[in-house]
């Protein structure tokens, strides 16, 4: 019975073969014989891994070294992006139009580097040396971070800013 959910309370007791009181001590045993004890699956073990292979990181050491470089290039997108509060950067002077910006993102991502490959920094912070694949990543989340912001903007500008002009006219 995969639609339960849809029955009404009736159906479902007839579906099942119960009523208000319950099922009856004979279906009881029955459904004992056929499926067994109710139980819960064993629970897991304190040094069990919570996420697959699938979701997880090869290891913790990547998975934070990978959050680390995310949440810093998702910072120096929004940052591009935050120079223009209501209007789009994607043009030459949005993107380029800003020297200290620009350069303060350069010295960003020189910081990134050495916080990822200097032997030093994998001894302070538990980090490892990313791959190529690995910054892929790294981009595709603050690219993501971007985008958004420009989605926000251009919603905010398509259908809230006429509302908000046409009442105070």
């Amino acid at each position: 019975m995969s639609n339960w959910h849809t029955l009404s309370i009736d159906a479902t007791r007839l579906a099942l073969a119960t009523s208000d009181q319950g099922i009856t001590q004979e279906v009881a045993a029955q459904r004992l014989q056929e499926v067994g004890p109710n139980g819960l699956a064993p629970s897991r073990s304190p040094s069990e891994k919570l996420l697959s292979g699938f979701f997880a990181w090869r290891d913790n050491a990547t998975a934070r070294t990978l959050a680390v470089n995310a949440v810093v290039f998702s910072e120096m997108f929004y940052l591009i992006n935050s120079r223009r509060i209501d209007s789009s950067v994607l043009n030459r002077d949005g993107l380029l139009g800003s020297p200290h910006c620009l350069v303060a993102i350069l010295f960003c991502i020189l910081l990134q580097m050495v916080f990822t490959y200097v032997p030093l920094m994998h001894t302070l912070f538990s980090s490892v040396a990313l791959t190529w694949v690995d910054w892929f990543k790294v981009l595709c989340v603050g690219a993501m971070v971007f985008f958004i912001a420009e989605l926000e903007k251009w919603i905010s500008r398509r259908f809230f800013r006429r509302t908000h002009m046409a009442k105070s006219h």
